[in-house]
């Protein structure tokens, strides 16, 4: 009973206690990892304990199940490549981390195993992941294998992040760098990778070595890595030497002490180091006085070395030959069921059948014609006879049988489809999953459609491009660059550059040549002509003309109207003034007009059966002046002024002084500088009138005395 009570107890606590999720539990909570120089070996330890799954970001891809997961992430580096380790830090247990990429944390998409490489790592792999984005971020989900419930929630795994071509600046900063397994003919490491050392400096607290004279610390430049020595304790390590020296060293720690193992200014070949001990390796390089050398790259290469086995010449093998020809000679097919290693050349009279790859691991590789490869051929370089003609055929045949292909002729590369109809594509992807940017179009009116923009930049001479038809026999139209920074049209039969525009300021010239414009649009100096036509009709130009002293509005018709207004952004036009002949009338304002003074044509010149006015006295004493209000609101086109007014109505004024009164539209008006003559002659005949009464007050005034 009070071991079952015991039980009990116990069971009741194991269920109220629970650890806390960690908080990199989903991807908007994923701890970053640093990006380590050149290489790295997974020694950081991180927690798995209490994790759960990541619901909101789907299954995992890996395993393909509801997975319980913790997430990582680090920065893409600069050259679009990174290289991730993982290992399980208790070897029973074993992880996956899975590559995520996305516009953010919350919308992730696993990565493209043609793009990105395979997004799946396992415990006590690493993967270089390549094409991805500088600068943005990569998510790791990682998880234990085959587990999905809550005891395996707790555990521990070591993951590191690399940098896969920059150098160290420091020794504490050192990666490390990757060593090829033993050739077993012991040829020597080839340098083919490239390292950056851009930006490097001196390493001031650990002295020059053997190799260097002493010089100002401003004129050299050192780039660190590190090695692991393998089991046998055989180490070579080369590099291309381009003014650089290279020093080995051990140390009791990255800042610790360090003791010289050699230095040389071409390579190592180490036969007795410790296995499993580092091995630093300091790159230095004289800049002089100019730090622009300091920025630069190297290639490298490390490799477990190994001896070169004796030759024995002294005996021939035959296999179903009594006499054999060579040291081995084989009748018949043979089988080799491991891999054949050759220290010299490998040849073929016939024709080479391969099942898997063909790799490259050094310089060119060549090779026969009609070589035949089932899987993938890995090729470091390749080259062909010097001879024109077909060189490859992707599809189709060989020799003159149309194809898919390349080939060569006499100053002439050739990339070419099988028939008239089929193009030929530019892009990104794979042959099943391709995204197009550029096609050649073997047939129809376009030659080549780019999905994109497109940069043309020359030497010597104008950069842009010419333009000739089908039936042209020379080029008749460019499009490009003017002057150093106008771009314009130019006109091969005698127009020049006829349209430019200064790509500093945005201003465009018609008809100047290579001279700049002055403003935002600015015509040749030519006179005389219209400058813009908006309209050609049947008598002449709507647009807009310069001649002499004079600047031309223009109508195309001798009846048309130049109308200025307002125009609204629905199309409404609301007309303020016209030019138009309409009877005596060339122009109309619709609104009050504001001058300093009016004059009008009356030189007597101008006149002829000019008469006296009769009865201008009788003609004023008919007219009646009034007050009134402008009807405003209902004719709205014509800008009433609001208000009180004085004046005269054009119907009563018609009466009297016809002369005085005209009509537009059906609408009369009053010439009120007509009637001035009218009441200079009524004041006259009103004076007249005064004299004569005046003259008869003083005769009468005489007759009385």
């Amino acid at each position: 009973m009070k071991k079952l009570l015991i039980a009990v107890v116990y069971m009741l606590c194991a269920a109220t206690i629970s650890f806390a999720q960690p908080a990199n539990d989903n991807s908007c909570g994923a701890i970053s990892i640093p990006v380590e120089n050149l290489g790295c070996e997974p020694t950081a330890i991180y927690n798995y304990t209490a994790a759960t799954w990541s619901s909101g970001s789907g299954n995992t891809w890996c395993e393909n199940n509801q997975n319980l997961d913790v997430w990582y992430s680090f920065v893409i580096p600069a050259n679009g490549k990174a290289t991730v380790s993982l290992a399980a830090v208790n070897l029973s247990e074993s992880y996956t981390a899975e590559m995520y990429n996305g516009p953010s944390c919350s919308s992730l998409t696993v990565f493209s195993s043609f793009t990105h490489g395979f997004p799946c790592l396992y415990s006590g792999e690493s993967r270089t992941f390549n094409n991805l984005t500088p600068g943005n971020t990569v998510y790791m989900r990682v998880y234990r294998r085959f587990s999905i419930t809550a005891p395996f929630a707790n555990g521990s795994f070591k993951i590191c992040v690399s940098n896969t071509t920059t150098l160290a600046d420091e020794p504490c900063n050192a990666g490390f760098f990757p060593i090829d397994a033993a050739d077993p003919l012991g040829q020597d490491c080839v340098p083919v990778n490239t390292f950056s050392w851009t930006g490097a400096t001196l390493t001031p607290a650990i002295p020059n070595p053997s190799c260097i004279a002493p010089m100002p610390g401003a004129n050299i430049r050192d780039v660190w890595f590190k090695l692991r020595v393998p089991a046998s304790g055989k180490l070579r390590v080369n590099h291309t030497y381009n003014g650089t020296s290279m020093t080995a060293y051990t140390a009791t720690a990255c800042n610790g002490t360090f003791t010289e193992l050699g230095c040389t200014f071409f390579g190592f070949n180490w036969t007795n180091l410790t296995p499993n001990s580092i091995v630093y390796i300091r790159m230095m390089r004289y800049t002089g006085t100019s730090s622009a050398i300091a920025d630069g790259s190297a290639k490298i290469c490390a490799a477990e070395s190994n001896q070169v086995p004796a030759v024995n010449n002294t005996t021939k093998v035959g296999i179903g030959i009594d006499t054999p020809f060579a040291k081995l000679d084989v009748v018949g097919t043979g089988i080799f069921r491991d891999k054949l290693t050759a220290l010299g050349d490998v040849e073929t009279r016939g024709n080479l059948i391969v099942g898997g790859d063909i790799l490259s691991k050094y310089g060119n590789t060549k090779l026969p014609n009609n070589t035949s490869v089932g899987g993938q051929l890995t090729l470091d370089s390749l080259a062909f006879p010097n001879r024109l003609g077909n060189h490859i055929s992707l599809y189709g045949g060989l020799g003159a049988t149309p194809q898919y292909g390349i080939g060569v002729q006499s100053g002439l590369f050739q990339l070419y489809s099988d028939a008239v109809g089929a193009n030929i594509g530019f892009g990104y992807g794979h042959s099943t999953n391709f995204t197009e940017r550029m096609r050649v179009i073997n047939n129809g009116e376009f030659g080549l459609s780019l999905t994109g923009r497109i940069q043309i930049k020359t030497g010597t001479q104008t950069a842009g491009v010419w333009l000739t038809n089908a039936a042209n026999t020379a080029n008749m139209a460019f499009v490009g660059l003017a002057t150093d920074n106008q771009v314009g049209f130019y006109g091969g039969t005698g127009a020049g550059w006829g349209i430019s525009m200064n790509t500093t300021n945005g201003y465009v010239g018609l008809g100047l040549g290579t001279s700049a414009a002055q403003v935002p649009l600015q015509f040749s100096n030519a006179l005389g002509l219209t400058k813009i036509s908006f309209y050609r009709g049947t008598y002449g130009d709507v647009g807009i003309g310069a001649y002499p002293g004079e600047l031309r509005l223009q109508n195309d018709i001798p009846n048309g109207k130049v109308s200025m207004g307002v125009i609204e952004t629905d199309g409404s036009f609301t007309e303020l003034a016209k030019a138009e002949r309409n009877g005596a009338y060339a122009f109309s304002i619709f609104g009050s007009l504001w001058v300093n003074g009016t004059t009008y044509a009356s030189d007597a010149r101008f006149k002829q059966n000019v008469t006296d006015i009769k009865s201008p006295l009788e003609k004023i004493l008919r007219l009646k002046g009034v007050e009134y209000e402008m009807k405003a609101g209902e004719f709205t086109k014509n800008h009433f002024t609001g208000g009180r007014q004085i004046g005269l109505l054009a119907q009563d004024v018609e009466k009297v002084v016809p002369e005085a009164v005209n009509e537009v539209n059906g609408y009369k008006g009053v010439d009120y500088a007509k009637l001035v003559p009218l009441l200079i002659e009524s004041i006259k005949e009103l004076n007249k009138k005064i004299e004569q009464q005046q003259q008869e007050i003083e005769r009468l005034k005489a007759a009385r005395e």
